[in-house]
């Protein structure tokens, strides 16, 4: 890079750090949020004297020295549990410069440097640099995701796996005996959401009216997975942004406040960046749960995995249906690849919990695929297929259907074709159709 597009860079980067950049921490059970300024540096730990001061185990007195430059670097000072971006460990005391949304881990402590959402630099603000695209990547995301109670968002297209992402959070969390609770934030009316994720006391609305606890209190100890969260009416995305924020919420018709006691996971098929541009997610609850990003990429997208993840599928519908996990013919494989699956993992999920169905043995085979798929394939084939084999078999069918008629005679079936009987017979022998002897009708 020349030395005037290093200028360049290094003067977009400070008015970024004018700009209202942020340092969003994560420790368990706790949260900060640091405004930065250019040309300083903060320590991170556990010590009293440390610029931010992190109440965790796994951080060390003095844990690590984030510098602003610009350039934005972050130096490890020696710390017992390491600090690692990105999931690559850090050396000791040798400054290792940071992108804009990468996961900076102190300890089991987390640190995003994040842009404004509003900002015009053109980075890709809080997210990764790339998709998740590897299963072992995503695992290694989600452990290190796990050691904390950090909200974060994880976007990807209907069926991509959001869910199975949350969920396996979750179960790699210390808290994995507690509960896993979802909501679909576009399947309520804005009163119902409200109640849902709130609960509502005893009386509320009418005395006949039951104590209900909301999805908050239900996901104690655990984990709460807001699916399609840009779905949530504004007002119930500015009332759930100040209950993260204070880490307490009240219940509908009661003045009590409720700690919130569980990790919060937001999905949603689109970047939640752009809803935020379009007006459907409110500043405030992308502010706390977009401090992390995770891109989970279409199906379509991960060859190199493939066969993994129709394991991973074929192991989940064999629990679901109670049944041995069957192997798979190798040319189930290859149809299976062929497809494009536009629904994702999900749409592969239930091609799989057809398939176990249809077949009584430990191996499915061809034949045991949903139909629809095959005339999908079948149709994906004509489609391709190169234009001299399509007339061929449009040829075929023809001369078949003359053979046919004409009792296998072919003078006559020449003559019904519109062709010299020594060209029809050459056009057998090219298709490779036996000749019919007399009398004799022709077998397609």
């Amino acid at each position: 890079m020349c030395a005037a597009a290093r200028k360049d860079q290094s003067t977009e980067k400070l008015k970024l750090l004018r700009g209202g950049l942020r340092a969003h921490v994560y420790w368990d059970g706790g949260f900060t949020e640091v405004p930065l300024e250019p040309g300083i540096e903060l320590v991170f730990g556990r010590g009293q004297d440390c610029d931010v001061v992190l109440d965790d185990p796994s951080v060390s007195r003095a844990h690590a020295r984030l510098v602003t430059g610009p350039p934005i670097a972050i130096v490890d000072l020696g710390s017992a549990n390491g600090t690692h971006v990105d999931g690559v460990p850090t050396p000791e005391n040798k400054p290792v410069h940071l992108r804009f949304g990468a996961l900076v881990e102190l300890g089991d402590a987390i640190l995003v440097v994040r842009t404004p959402p509003d900002t015009a630099s053109g980075e890709n603000v809080g997210a990764p640099a790339r998709a998740v695209a590897e299963q072992a990547a995503l695992r290694d995301v989600a452990r290190r995701l796990s050691r904390s109670n950090i909200a974060f968002s994880v976007v990807g297209e209907a069926g991509a796996g959001k869910r199975y992402f949350a969920d396996l959070v979750h179960s790699l969390a210390p808290h994995e005996d507690r509960p896993f609770v979802r909501v679909g934030c576009a399947d309520w009316s804005e009163s119902t959401i409200d109640r849902e994720l709130f609960g509502c006391a005893r009386g509320y609305g009418r005395p006949s009216d039951t104590e209900h606890k909301g999805a908050l209190q239900r996901a104690e100890g655990g984990t709460l997975f807001l699916d399609r969260v840009a779905s949530l009416p504004s007002r119930i995305q500015d009332k759930l942004a100040r209950a993260l924020d204070q880490r307490k919420f009240q219940r509908l018709g009661e003045e009590l406040s409720r700690p919130i006691d569980c990790r919060v996971i937001a999905g949603d098929r689109n970047a939640l960046e752009t809803s935020l541009s379009a007006g459907t997610v409110r500043p405030g609850l992308y502010h706390q749960v977009a401090g992390v990003v995770v891109h989970i990429p279409a199906l379509r997208d991960r060859g190199p995995e493939f066969a993994e993840l129709v394991q991973i599928g074929l192991t989940k519908a064999a629990a679901q249906l109670k049944r041995p996990v069957p192997t798979l013919d190798p040319s189930v494989h290859e149809l299976l690849r062929e497809y494009s699956f536009p629904d994702n993992f999900r749409e592969l999920l239930h091609v799989l919990r057809t398939a176990l169905l249809a077949s009584d043995k430990l191996e499915i085979g061809v034949a045991d695929l949903p139909a629809r798929l095959h005339a999908v394939l079948s149709d994906k084939r004509r489609r391709n297929a190169p234009l001299k084999a399509e007339l061929d078999e449009v040829l075929r069918a023809r001369i078949l259907q003359a053979l046919e008629d004409c009792d296998g005679n072919q003078t006559k079936a020449a003559r019904v074709l519109g062709l010299p009987r020594r060209t029809l017979v050459a056009r057998l022998d090219a298709l490779g159709i036996p000749r019919p002897r007399k009398g004799k009708r022709s077998t397609k």
